[in-house]
């Protein structure tokens, strides 16, 4: 008789990034990928942010819920901050004390997603929550209502396997990150003891990319590391250089990554370096005309990425 496998039951996933876009665009692009293979995602954050996400794609939006939790007010911290976008470098940690403020409304939430049951979908008790390096004080509310929990880094795995001595800096990052700012915890304080209570450790990355890296991370946590691959918005790229150059609309962001997808397309492999500065990035005149220098030396494409905010 030949054996059956049977198919594994969707799975309720709640995913909660911390609050940059730089965290929760592949946090909401993690969930679209959970979501294309059935399974249900709740994706939590503040009334805000949830408010400046990218439009779910149709497709994809009966498996994935959107849940704001209401910011607290903390002191200093301007209103309608609910995002490291909107302050400057200095208040982001009056941020993380607002933040931290989350715990309780977070509680009230999973005691009411685990009591609910019922239903399909995102109305069912969750299986696992996908957390980001700040959420120290998450695990152990999950660990109330036995839901496991998973770290998502968005980091690329070689920023923590690497033996190699930091460049100046970095070092200075590491060193301000080892404080203890106004929340009363430091950044690594946070990532390490939210690590420590996770149950596995996930990375963006991929076999391909650094898939040698996973085993020598899973002895530095003591715990599975798995890669969640580059998660990089293929979809949106792939469908704006099917619409074509005539697809209506006069233009717009779809036009233009249409175009450069198309530029690209014509591109010798290997021959163009692409180059991303997040969107809080403080990059000077100065330091844009040192990449221009460079490039030149190097004598190839160039796909550059500036903010003008």
């Amino acid at each position: 008789m030949a054996e059956t496998k049977e198919t594994p039951a969707p799975l309720h996933v709640v995913v909660f990034p911390w609050l940059a876009f730089g965290h929760m665009v592949p946090f909401l692009e993690l969930s679209q990928q959970l979501a294309k293979r059935g399974h249900a995602v709740t994706f939590v954050s503040t009334p805000r942010n949830v408010a400046r996400l990218s439009p779910i794609p149709p497709e994809l939006a009966p498996r994935i819920r959107l849940v704001s939790l209401p910011l607290p007010a903390v002191d200093g911290l301007p209103g309608g901050a609910e995002s490291t976008a909107d302050l400057p470098p200095e208040k982001v940690e009056l941020l993380k004390v607002a933040f931290d403020g989350l715990a309780a409304p977070f509680a009230g939430f999973l005691a009411g997603a685990c009591a609910g049951g019922g239903g399909e979908g995102s109305g069912t008790r969750p299986d696992w929550i996908i957390l980001d390096f700040a959420h120290h004080w998450l695990p152990p509310i999950a660990d109330e209502h036995k839901v496991p929990c998973a770290l998502f880094t968005i980091f690329p795995a070689a920023t923590l396997a690497s033996r190699d001595p930091v460049r100046s800096l970095e070092a200075a990052w590491m060193a301000q990150a080892s404080e203890p700012n106004a929340s009363g915890i430091s950044d690594i304080s946070r990532h390490a003891e939210t690590a420590k209570r996770c149950r596995l450790v996930v990375f963006r990355t991929s076999h391909e990319v650094e898939g040698p890296l996973c085993p020598t991370l899973s002895d530095f946590y003591g715990k599975p590391v798995v890669p969640s691959g580059l998660l990089a918005p293929y979809d949106a790229a792939n469908a704006a250089l099917q619409a074509g150059p005539s697809s209506g609309g006069g233009g717009g962001d779809d036009a233009e990554c249409g175009g450069l997808m198309r530029w690209l397309g014509s591109q010798p492999e290997r021959s163009v370096l692409y180059v991303a500065f997040g969107s809080e990035a403080p990059l000077t005149a100065e330091h844009i005309r040192e990449l221009a220098l460079l490039v030149l030396k190097l004598k190839t494409n160039l796909i550059d990425e500036i903010s003008n905010t």
